[in-house]
């Protein structure tokens, strides 16, 4: 771990809890804080996740979780996090702290003048050619601020204009921290009560901690469109990316926009897909949970990426529900001829078997295809289990599982049996 970077964001994250309660002490109308605390044990029969000589070893974990969101109001914060402490039996890994926090905090200074927070924190995987052990994750933490300025110029018309600050860092020495300033621009139109559209011109300049600086700027029109049961947004134009190191100096310019449809199929059903292509420095945005921990395109500088997603819920008569994500990603570093190509698949089913019990299962299914050694890994997922509400406020969970890694590199492949054990008590 990198001690200065991860003592950074350690600070951070205590700053920024303290502040999301010190705004909630002030706020006279809030909802109450949700805080539950809990315990996990996992034992696998192959805890590094290895193609030979299979280790088994238990994980114990302590868990504490926090949800609070403040009514509308001059200041608004919507914070939750899931924190947890894990200890392994026969001492496999050292102990491993595990951070999964979102933060978005706002305040109206003045009329029109807002100042902005948000932060966000994730266990990320390293290397995607690995197995996702404590070996080969990093912590990432993005934090931004900045103020906001939102002019209403006539009754359909409305100017933003913002400026933020943001820091990138990680726990991993290896992981390239940055820093950016980005500014906005946006001007939106309502043409009619259901549709709006507008122009959005931003810039960026980020510096990374290897001295690399990349300038971006984006040109996009903008439109949104609400129908009975449907909403239909989306965006083009283009982005012109420059990028210095030391002496070296490279140009990229492309066409970027996003698609996106959401529908309210019924009351007990709905789906939406999207899709979208940019040219950025930055790919966070295409982050996919995958296995428990996020999974991230590892090129930066200078990417262009074309993503496609999907989502479909559906909650049954009998109270089960169903939820179907897909995700395709394709990320081509424009420096390099480096490509790299995600599909992921997930899929989640809970029945209530008694009025206290209820029955779970998981799929995860993802195919991983790296041009630069013309190989291709696919990963697969699937558990089932039981949940049972001992108490109104305490909750006991067993699952069993199967983790497999089928690759064209043979040092990659693994197979895996868990077992889960997991208690958890709603404190308030």
């Amino acid at each position: 771990m990198g001690s200065s970077s991860e003592s950074g964001m350690i600070r951070g994250i205590v700053l920024l809890a303290g502040s999301l309660f010190l705004g909630a002490a002030t706020t006279a109308h809030a909802e109450p804080v949700k805080l539950s605390i809990g315990a996990d044990s996992r034992f696998s029969d192959n805890i590094k996740r290895s193609e030979s000589g299979e280790k088994s070893d238990v994980e114990n974990r302590i868990k504490l979780k926090i949800s609070h969101k403040t009514d509308p109001g001059r200041c608004v914060s919507d914070f939750n996090a899931d924190l947890a402490y894990g200890i392994y039996a026969n001492h496999t890994y050292d102990p491993e702290p595990y951070a999964f926090i979102d933060w978005l905090g706002s305040c109206q200074i003045a009329e029109r003048f807002f100042w902005d927070v948000t932060n966000e924190t994730r266990d990320v995987v390293q290397n995607n050619t690995e197995p996702n052990t404590p070996d080969n994750r990093s912590r990432r933490n993005i934090f931004s601020t900045g103020p906001r300025y939102v002019w209403g110029v006539t009754p359909v018309d409305t100017i933003s204009l913002s400026a933020q600050y943001e820091n990138i860092e990680f726990s991993e020495p290896e992981e390239r921290d940055s820093e950016a300033g980005i500014g906005s621009a946006v001007w939106s139109h309502l043409f009619s009560e259901l549709l709006t559209g507008g122009l959005n011109l931003s810039t960026e300049h980020r510096e990374y901690d290897n001295k690399e600086k990349v300038d971006r700027n984006t040109a996009t029109l903008f439109f949104s469109k609400e129908f009975a049961a449907t909403t239909i947004s989306g965006s083009l134009g283009g982005t012109w990316l420059k990028r210095r190191f030391f002496s070296t100096e490279q140009s990229f310019n492309g066409w970027v926009g996003d698609l996106r449809l959401e529908r309210q199929i019924n009351e007990a059903s709905s789906f939406y897909v999207a899709a979208s292509r940019q040219v950025t420095d930055e790919t966070s945005e295409f982050d996919f949970l995958f296995d428990g921990v996020t999974y991230t395109i590892e090129d930066t500088s200078a990417v262009e990426v074309s993503d496609v997603r999907g989502g479909y819920t559906r909650r049954f008569s009998d109270t089960s529900t169903l939820n179907l994500s897909a995700v395709a990603t394709r990320s081509d570093n424009l420096k390099t001829d480096s490509r790299e190509g995600r599909v992921a698949f997930n899929a989640d089913y809970r029945r209530p078997v008694t009025g206290q019990i209820d029955f779970t299962a998981g799929t995860r299914v993802a195919y991983i295809d790296y041009k630069d050694n013309d190989t291709q890994d696919e990963i697969i997922g699937v558990d089932v289990g039981l949940s049972c509400q001992l108490l109104s406020d305490l909750d006991l969970s067993g699952k069993i599982g199967h983790n497999r890694r089928n690759s064209d590199v043979g040092s990659r492949e693994y197979a895996e049996n868990w077992v889960l054990v997991s208690l958890e008590y709603q404190i308030r």
